[in-house]
């Protein structure tokens, strides 16, 4: 039909066929109803799950681990004795002794340092040595000119920004 009228927008209230509008007000009584129905109760939480859960509950749990990992780093002190040992008895990495701005040599006494740093003149492995910054002072410089008096086998010693020379 060319003259007929396709229908124009329903006013509201006007019936659909099939009954939307009922279909409608259905569902709007259903999530009112969903709405209104009793939540279940919220849960209580003691003081202790609240200390728990807080910022600074967390804070100190990750301080706590901080000094732990503190406590085994300063569990692993240089031992002059053994490390000279190793030193001594090529029980070092093949080619290279690598021990730039090494806090625990830095924190050795003088004597101490001077009696690690002798060791090389002992070892026939070594061809460099890496001893920048780790506080080598006079007595240190003294020991280790007298190891390389006699080793060998060392060609390259790194000893920048150390104290050798200085009073």
């Amino acid at each position: 039909d060319v003259g007929a009228r396709s229908p124009g927008p329903r006013s509201p209230g006007a019936r659909s066929p099939g009954g939307t509008r009922a279909l409608a007000c259905a569902s709007l009584f259903e999530a009112k109803a969903a709405a209104s129905a009793p939540s279940p109760p919220p849960t209580l939480l003691t003081h202790e799950d609240l200390r728990q859960r807080s910022p600074s509950a967390k804070i100190r749990g990750l301080g706590q681990k901080v000094e732990e990992a503190f406590e085994r780093v300063a569990a692993i002190k240089l031992d002059v004795d053994v490390e000279a040992l190793r030193i001594a008895q090529d029980e070092v990495e093949a080619g290279l002794y690598r021990a730039n701005n090494h806090s625990e040599i830095i924190k050795l006494s003088s004597e101490n340092r001077a009696r690690l740093l002798a060791a090389f003149a002992q070892n026939t492995n070594l061809h460099t040595v890496e001893l920048a910054n780790t506080g080598i002072d006079n007595a240190g410089g003294v020991a280790l000119a007298a190891a390389l008096a006699t080793n060998r086998t060392l060609t390259a010693v790194n000893v920048e920004r150390n104290h050798i020379g200085s009073d």
